[in-house]
């Protein structure tokens, strides 16, 4: 009983800074992001993916025990 009395205080007070500020700063963010990461920009970053798989697997076959470090490189 509790826990859920915590629960919805949280979802309100949440909902409510939400609902503020931060809602113009939200929407700011999601604007610059989308003109980032749309479907046209997105294209440009196919030869820096392509360029990065291949490293990626040229180093796992280098050292094949050590494929964790070229993973989080």
């Amino acid at each position: 009983m509790i826990l859920m009395e915590c629960n919805e205080t949280c979802v309100e007070s949440l909902h409510l800074r939400c609902t503020t500020d931060d809602e113009h700063s939200f929407r700011r963010m999601r604007r610059v992001s989308h003109e980032a990461l749309n479907k046209t920009s997105v294209a440009e970053f196919h030869p820096l993916h392509a360029k990065e798989a291949v490293r990626l697997i040229d180093g796992i076959l280098q050292n094949p025990t050590k494929w964790d470090v070229e993973v989080f490189r």
